[in-house]
């Protein structure tokens, strides 16, 4: 699928030769005013300059694909850059979404989340405003969450252990590893820092589930000046004391998955019920690490933000949506939106969560409980300030599945960087700048 570069009027995706490099072409995409949405109907010229790596002559032919970062092509064909440099490909999109210009290398093969190794892509936005959510709100939407939120209340005792830390270069903070109690005899885990710079506060707090994959270690605890930071992995085992050791955990917890569910941890259960669901308990028992720790003596209440991305993006969604203690966010490429993206034409975020569920069986479980988990959907319960990023050339968060839950916001104060050329990550200086926006 597709991928990254720079942010400028003009967008540039390039790759850098190296001898270690396979693919035997590296491609710069351009088009003018990359940032500029545009209204539907109205043509894009994308320009795709090829580079032979090798000997000039002998890198075969590339493929070339405009479509709309999902089922509908527009153009696809086979060129040999001998012949044909740069590429001219020329279109426009008739509905609401992302036109995207992708070169391949031959033989380098596409991953679930990425184009592939040497592979490039770009995109523009079409009206994206009007971008809806594939799959329709359930009407018992809020009424599931909570009840849910308040049978975790009634049935299951919070349960609260915190166990002081000593991480090295943490001068100046209190660390605690804390965790709460969650449905099924599970738990949360997470890694709280408080300053400790004979100040007394109170701080604002500062909320983040990390992205996917192992999460945080011990060793990775998050101190900021003047700031109490709570940071909540999904995963239900305690954070080993390095990331190493944090990462066979994962890897032995995605094992014990795949041998109950036959898919890993972001799609667990999902076929089963919407409370099999791996990110069911994790939700509930964050959403209650949240409330422990706003009550905490050092916390200034008016003050409470969430930032995060990618699986942390969409989990912010979750959480501003249920939790009422928050006062801002910032969310950066979100996942976990528009599970029914497909059902329109589009890809939807990461996980994919009906389409990596299992067999053809168990997709259609999948799809009655996957809008019950769907970030677009705990949007509309968000109605404080939030900031978003979306990258234009992401193929693990489409920049669709990303609009779709900014669209959704029920808040009046909220608004969205587009960063042409970046894929799945923020550019530093942007990351910067919302940090700044959180903190005024």
């Amino acid at each position: 699928m597709y991928r990254l570069a720079k942010l400028s009027r003009t967008l540039c995706v390039v790759i850098a030769s190296s001898s270690a490099f396979a693919a035997p072409y590296a491609f710069k995409i351009t088009c003018k005013d990359p940032a500029r949405m545009r209204p539907v109907g109205e043509e894009t010229e994308f320009r795709i300059q090829c580079t032979d790596l090798r000997k000039a002559g002998v890198g075969g032919e590339v493929e070339v694909r405009l479509d709309n970062f999902g089922t509908k092509t527009i153009i696809s064909r086979k060129v040999d850059p001998a012949k044909e440099n740069p590429i001219i490909l020329k279109g426009t999109l008739d509905e609401p979404g992302f036109l995207r210009a992708a070169a391949f290398n031959p033989g380098v093969a596409e991953t679930p989340f990425g184009l592939g190794k040497g592979n490039e892509c770009a995109s523009v936005g079409y009206e994206p405003e009007k971008i809806r959510p594939g799959f329709p709100r359930p009407a018992d939407f809020d009424t599931y969450w909570q009840g849910e939120r308040e049978r975790l209340r009634r049935d299951v005792p919070i349960d609260v252990r915190r166990e002081p830390l000593s991480v090295k270069g943490r001068k100046g903070f209190k660390l605690w590893k804390v965790s709460f109690a969650t449905f099924g005899g599970k738990r949360v885990w997470g890694l709280l820092s408080v300053p400790d710079n004979g100040s007394k506060g109170p701080w604002p707090l500062k909320v983040n589930v990390p992205g996917a994959g192992p999460a945080c270690s011990e060793a990775q605890v998050v101190t900021e000046a003047g700031t109490v930071t709570l940071v909540m992995n999904v995963h239900p085992f305690e954070p080993a004391r390095t990331p190493k050791e944090q990462d066979a955990k994962y890897k032995a917890q995605d094992k014990r998955l795949v041998e109950k569910y036959g898919v890993t941890y972001a799609t667990a259960g999902i076929a089963v019920s919407r409370e099999e669901c791996f990110f069911h308990d994790a939700i509930l028992g964050i959403d209650r690490a949240v409330d422990w720790a706003v009550a905490l003596p050092e916390v200034d209440r008016s003050r409470v933000w969430y930032y995060g991305g990618s699986q942390g993006g969409g989990f912010g969604m979750y959480l501003m949506g249920l939790n009422k203690n928050f006062t801002k966010g910032f969310v950066w490429i979100c996942a976990l939106a528009d599970h029914g993206g497909y059902r329109v034409g589009r890809t939807p975020g990461w996980p994919r969560l009906v389409a990596r569920s299992g067999d053809e069986a168990a997709q259609k479980v999948a799809e009655r409980h996957a809008p019950y988990f769907d970030a677009c959907h705990f949007a509309p319960l968000v109605k404080v300030p939030v900031r978003m990023t979306a990258g234009l050339a992401d193929v693990c968060c489409p920049p669709p599945s990303v609009w779709s839950a900014y669209n959704s916001l029920g808040s009046t104060d909220k608004k969205i960087v587009p960063c042409p050329g970046v894929g799945h990550h923020i550019p530093g200086g942007l990351r910067a700048q919302q940090q700044r926006w959180l903190a005024q």
